[in-house]
């Protein structure tokens, strides 16, 4: 999303969208708007901590669109032409990248990589468009993705660029597809999607159009837009209005019908009182946890352990009438608490995704410092991920031949 010259003398800057701002107004209207006021300038930019995850997965995103790139060139050698990125974000520039585009596509190319297109409210950049079969004029929009299963916003950005395509002149295949990180092919109805972009690219300009047309900055908690409550700017708000949300296992819904009765944040939530004659016993859960992380009910008990960093930490807790607790088996001295240590972006040199790195385990003992013994079976290749499970099972096998009864 950004601004450009109008082309009018007198009129002011056009705002031109992108197939992101299309997934980013899907999923939390109040992240566009903000980023819209931002670039409004009646808001400064926000300043967030780089996600390490999202920076690597978005490195291993390149590499895995360079694969692909290399596989076209491989089998189309130069029938496929590649659309440097405009150097600057005028209006002449990026009009100038939509012309070479469709030369390349009316030229007979047998993939376009990095398509640009322009139509005066709307830029992107398609990773590829490849040609039909042989005397085939259709081009197919194919997108890269790491992700292993096909995802609702990448099938939108596949719809606005085969859109774009289409109200270019060019005719589009019937199918768009998806390269994922496993190298399948993932393919969908350009039917079925369009109907949706037409609606989500509708959404986005009435908000944008109506925030324009006004001076103020887009507040939280305005019932016209909707919020994630997950990403950096909600987050954001969140902390800042002690919304609902910091609530640990408060949902979307749940917010959304204690807000309506005039519950409003963590605080109004700790204070509520509960509905007479009728239980429910997830509002009173909430309740409680609001009340515990507002120090409004002293805890029951509390449990201190040592976190990866060497220091101590206490955790409180409360015990509820009419929940689970009861319900948990006889403790056990063999009982042994499991957990596994993944990593979902690495690969192997087979196309492989994802590492179980570490088994680790806890057991219901205590040692001469008295803690409880840990115990890790690590891995850093997938052969290693092998030996370790192996090794965890014979692990498992020869406890519970000492505790016969002992749980997992």
């Amino acid at each position: 999303m950004f601004l450009v010259d109008s082309g009018t003398p007198g009129a002011g800057p056009e705002l031109v969208c992108t197939a992101s701002d299309l997934v980013i107004a899907a999923g939390c209207e109040y992240q566009l708007l903000r980023k819209l006021d931002e670039k409004l300038g009646r808001s400064p930019v926000a300043q967030f901590p780089t996600d390490g995850m999202l920076a690597r997965a978005a490195a291993l995103g390149d590499i895995h669109e360079q694969r692909v790139l290399q596989g076209f060139r491989g089998q189309f050698g130069t029938g496929v032409v590649e659309i440097q990125p405009a150097q600057h974000y005028t209006r002449p520039a990026l009009a100038a990248k939509h012309e070479e585009t469709l030369a390349a596509l009316r030229g007979g190319a047998d993939v376009v990589f990095q398509a640009s297109f322009f139509g005066g409210s709307f830029h992107g950049r398609s990773d590829f468009l490849v040609k039909g079969p042989a005397g085939s004029l259709r081009y197919a929009v194919y997108d890269t993705k790491l992700a292993r299963h096909a995802k609702a916003a990448a099938l939108l950005q596949l719809a606005a660029y085969a859109d774009q395509l289409i109200r270019s002149g060019i005719p589009a295949s019937p199918t768009v597809s998806l390269v994922l990180g496993d190298g399948s092919r993932s393919d969908h109805s350009l039917a079925e999607l369009l109907p949706e972009l037409e609606h989500r690219r509708d959404r986005f300009l009435q908000i944008t159009a109506g925030h324009r047309a006004g001076n103020e900055v887009v507040r939280w908690g305005d019932s016209r837009y909707t919020a994630c409550g997950r990403c950096d700017y909600c987050a954001e708000q969140v902390r800042e209005h002690r919304d609902l949300l910091l609530v640990a296992r408060m949902s979307l819904s749940r917010r959304r019908k204690l807000m309506a009765a005039g519950i409003r944040t963590i605080g109004d939530l700790a204070g509520m009182g509960l509905p007479a004659g009728r239980a429910d016993a997830v509002l009173a859960g909430l309740r409680e946890q609001a009340r515990m992380q507002t120090g409004a009910r002293r805890p029951d008990g509390a449990a201190t352990f040592t976190d990866r960093h060497g220091q101590v930490r206490t955790v409180g807790y409360c015990l509820l009438e009419a929940n689970t607790l009861a319900r948990l088996p006889r403790p056990d001295a063999g009982d042994t608490f499991f957990d596994l240590g993944s990593d979902p972006l690495w690969q192997d040199q087979a196309g492989g995704w994802g590492l179980e790195y570490l088994f680790g385990v806890v057991e219901n003992a205590t040692d001469p410092e008295g803690r409880p013994p840990f115990r890790a079976f690590w891995a850093h290749s997938r052969a290693q991920e092998g030996r370790a499970l192996a090794a965890f099972l014979d692990y498992v096998a020869e406890r519970r031949r000492r505790f016969p009864g002992l749980r997992i």
